[in-house]
């Protein structure tokens, strides 16, 4: 039988895992067949969402069905893939595709590690959250761009630098959009307007 804390990690994993694949596709992909795959993919589970939220019986299988990669609440409420897939469209028809890429693997990747350090490492909080989670999530966006780099993918620059800290605070205020929306969204603007 599967703890509390196996369902936590089993959905950080799918979250990154999931979260991760339409930046690595978007480096694949021509761009206008990448774009229209994931305004078909986002609109979908948006209206899936938006459909369960209004039909009981729907909702009552949805959790049945996807009830471990839940967060406590999401069973009311619009979930965190919505959220993702519509942060990740934002950041790619808004930026560059160096920005928009590295802004939700941010996110994808950041975002779990982050919660993963906050509950292991105990210390000083702001804003109910562990600083230690956020200098994890700031650590793990610049090793992807890092890793990036190395694979030849892009030339890291210091405005990278700035929208993985921007990230980091994004992730830490408790500022009223979901992280996954705000966290892709304001880390790919601080690097468009530096110009990457």
């Amino acid at each position: 039988m599967n703890t509390r804390r196996d369902i936590h990690a089993l959905r950080r994993l799918f979250h990154m895992a999931a979260a991760s694949l339409f930046p690595i596709l978007a480096l694949f992909l021509e761009k206008r067949t990448f774009l229209l795959l994931l305004l078909v993919v986002t609109a979908l589970f948006v209206l899936a969402d938006v459909a369960r939220l209004r039909l009981v019986r729907l909702n009552l299988w949805w959790g049945k069905l996807f009830g471990p990669l839940l967060r406590q609440g999401e069973e009311r409420r619009v979930t965190g893939a919505s959220y993702i897939l519509l942060g990740t469209l934002g950041a790619f028809v808004l930026f560059s595709r160096d920005a928009a890429v590295l802004a939700v693997l941010f996110t994808a990747l950041g975002d779990p590690v982050a919660a993963m350090v906050g509950i292991r490492l105990p210390g000083r909080r702001l804003f109910g959250k562990s600083l230690w989670g956020t200098a994890a999530m700031i650590a793990v966006g610049l090793g992807v761009a890092g890793a990036m780099q190395v694979a030849g993918v892009i030339d890291f620059r210091w405005a990278i630098a700035v929208g993985a800290l921007v990230a980091g605070i994004a992730e830490l205020l408790p500022l009223p959009l979901d992280d996954n929306l705000r966290v892709p969204l304001l880390a790919g603007a601080a690097m468009a307007l530096l110009g990457t």
